[in-house]
């Protein structure tokens, strides 16, 4: 509260007029980031597919945006208007799909699941570098001679003989994931004749 009223530029005590405490604010925070975009060309060409990948997308570029909501822990979340416009569009979105409602509420989970790993790792690996000083090319040069060596030495066969570019920068692992995801949801929905 202290933060936010210095950044306000007003007294904490004035805060408490609007809302009683921390738990209050982080509720209404929570809610406000979680509000729907209002971009009818965020619905990709509306099927399912592309709104659970429009979905997986948003929560990723949210997360980066916040880094803050990982460390939120939303078991039990208060779901103001924000966050319950987003859940109603996106399950008037993926209803389609033919699954029973707690597996289009699963679908949602197990995205979600998804994409808050993958940003957690981003915002570690952004934090690594910020507190080192090193680059992610840095710290992996400066690994090279153990890693050559531990190579060298046989113990680690499969590993020795993966390509040099297996851990390149270049690979979406993010896009491979989420298109692996799709793939999954789409060989179910097609189980059930509902393509």
């Amino acid at each position: 509260m202290r933060r936010l009223a210095t950044d306000l530029g007003t007294g904490t005590m004035s805060l408490y007029r609007y809302v009683p405490g921390k738990a209050e604010l982080l509720h209404l925070m929570l809610d406000r980031v979680q509000t729907p975009h209002e971009d009818p060309a965020a619905l990709g060409d509306g099927t399912w597919r592309a709104a659970v990948a429009t979905m997986a997308r948003e929560t990723l570029a949210l997360y980066q945006r916040h880094p803050w909501l990982l460390q939120v822990n939303q078991a039990r979340p208060v779901l103001g208007p924000g966050a319950l416009s987003g859940m109603e569009k996106m399950m008037a979105r993926i209803k389609p799909m033919g699954l029973t409602d707690p597996e289009l509420l699963s679908v949602l989970v197990m995205v979600d699941g998804y994409v808050s790993g993958v940003a957690r790792t981003r915002v570690y690996e952004q934090e690594a570098e910020t507190t080192s000083g090193m680059t992610d090319t840095a710290f992996w040069e400066a690994q090279s001679p153990a890693l050559e060596a531990a190579m060298a030495s046989g113990r680690y066969p499969v590993m020795a003989s993966l390509s040099e570019d297996t851990f390149a920068p270049g690979f979406d692992h993010f896009e491979f994931g989420l298109q692996r995801i799709l793939d999954g949801l789409d060989v179910l929905v097609a189980g059930r004749g509902n393509r």
